[in-house]
């Protein structure tokens, strides 16, 4: 295969779902959060909807890995169900026997016993299903029917619904308008932009072990992009395609032949749909202008347990066109909530304030004393910090759009010598920039060595170039700004 020829250790494209290489910008996380945060809320029914290949099933399988053990998962991925044998697979996963002839009303006595003694334990079952567009009306009704179950105060089951586009046209109709009415909260997971493509791609690469320059070009993207609508599992399929084009010709670097070798059939198959898949898009586009997307007590809880906050204006870290389309519907929310514009981040709130997020103060002992635990002197701490500080606002202060090389990653423990050794190799100590970043998968905080930033990726390709032999030993690369500023707020996040 084309993985040694790349310097892979993994296939950055495949589709099935690999967490590994789960993409948490273009919305994702936001998405992910939100859902985690509804049912953590108690909604009784909540929608998300999608075009084929945005990632739902994704999204599903890490929300049900993000629930803890007071929740029991019900998994339905059988959409073909008719109303009776959706009992029967429901009482089948909560380790129920029934009878295969027992009348309905027994079973459905027979589930809320169970579930009554689910709920005296604790436990809160979640029934996630995928593919709802595909469901009978009969089926969906038989859904709302059993988020009816509840005692005097709680549901007794929460239902997470996933599907296509045509299942916002199925509860149009009129003998399904009160399972529309019961549903709380209404997410959509959009495709992504050309630049969140191009970021995307790089992403999985670097996942996968990738050391060189950004693999895929903003042209070459924004073809990509093209082809595929923007849709993960369509571009996963591309990008794959061309690896191995790329392989097949013994070249290193992705070029404009290398497009001419994807299938036939693939590329017809995308272009085919993107007239259907542009005009779902412009009619959701337009229902995002007036969607809202709001938190409540997670985000208050949150907040309030940082010891110090400044406000920033979020216009200037968030991507365009990020799409976020949290719906609320018929929740009241305090005062205090913080509600942000959903899909044009135009930058205002609904009253026409400025939207503002709190910005942890970056100096907190929880760093300092993580620093200090590694070996560092008082002072080297100290001056790590300060450095981190002055790389954040660095990174802030820059368009979204720029470019910066990575020179280097190191362990916290080594930050001196590196310092020493760029030092010794003339890089100017006012254009050397140091970040503290946690690795999530090692759990093990580390430090980034960050050099230059430019809106032209050419220009910061010759600055690789011109690096001391030395100094290119460590593979430094040319990365997103965006990408950085995820991961130092991933790092605020994690010291909160």
């Amino acid at each position: 295969m084309y993985r040694s020829h790349f310097g892979l250790t993994q296939l950055p494209f495949k589709n099935s779902p690999d967490f590994h290489f789960f993409y948490e910008q273009a919305s994702r996380l936001e998405i992910l959060n939100a859902l985690i945060y509804v049912v953590k809320r108690g909604d009784a029914i909540v929608k998300v909807t999608g075009e084929v290949g945005c990632g739902k099933t994704t999204i599903l399988r890490l929300l049900a890995g993000s629930l803890d053990d007071s929740f029991k998962i019900v998994y339905i991925n059988s959409p073909n169900l008719n109303a009776r044998d959706l009992l029967f697979h429901i009482a089948d996963e909560l380790s129920i026997s029934p009878d295969p002839g027992l009348a309905k009303f027994s079973l459905l006595k027979l589930l809320r016993d169970e579930l009554l003694k689910l709920h005296s334990q604790g436990l809160q079952v979640v029934i996630l299903v995928d593919e709802a567009q595909a469901m009978s009306v009969d089926t969906l009704e038989e859904i709302r029917l059993l988020s009816n179950i509840e005692t005097e105060h709680d549901k007794l089951v929460q239902i997470v619904l996933f599907g296509q586009p045509e299942l916002d046209h199925a509860l149009q109709q009129h003998n399904l308008r009160q399972l529309k009415d019961r549903i709380s909260y209404h997410i959509h997971v959009p495709p992504l932009t050309p630049e969140e493509v191009q970021s995307y791609l790089n992403y999985r690469m670097r996942q996968a072990s990738y050391k060189g320059l950004d693999f895929f070009n903003p042209r070459f993207s924004r073809l990509i992009h093209k082809l595929s609508s923007g849709l993960p599992r369509s571009i996963n399929t591309i990008a794959d395609q061309l690896l191995m084009s790329a392989y097949g010709m013994g070249d290193v670097e992705l070029r404009k032949r290398h497009f001419k070798n994807i299938s036939s059939e693939n590329i017809s198959k995308v272009q085919s749909n993107f007239k259907l898949i542009s005009l779902a898009l412009l009619l959701v586009l337009v229902v995002s202008y007036v969607v809202i997307f709001r938190f409540q007590d997670a985000l208050v809880a949150h907040f309030s347990s940082i010891e110090s906050v400044r406000y920033h204006d979020i216009t200037s870290m968030a991507p365009k066109h990020s799409a976020q389309t949290l719906q609320k519907t018929n929740v009241n929310l305090p005062d205090h909530a913080i509600a942000i514009e959903s899909a044009s981040l135009s930058g205002e709130l609904e009253n026409g304030e400025p939207i503002v997020i709190p910005e942890v103060n970056k100096t907190t002992d929880k760093l300092y004393q993580i620093l200090k635990n590694t070996g560092l002197k008082e002072e080297q701490v100290s001056d790590l910090m300060r450095r981190h500080d002055k790389t954040a606002e660095w990174l802030l202060a820059h368009p979204l759009s720029n470019y910066v090389i990575q020179l280097s990653v190191a362990s916290v423990s080594d930050f001196v010598k590196a310092i020493e050794s760029y030092k010794r190799y003339k890089i100017p100590d006012d254009e050397l920039y140091v970040m503290v970043d946690l690795n999530i998968s090692a759990k093990k905080y580390r430090v980034k060595f960050l050099y230059l930033k430019s809106e032209s990726y050419s220009y910061l390709k010759e600055k690789l170039i011109d690096l001391p032999s030395a100094l290119k030993k460590s593979q430094p690369f040319i990365t997103p700004l965006k990408q950085l500023l995820h991961s130092l707020e991933r790092t605020k996040q994690a010291l909160s």
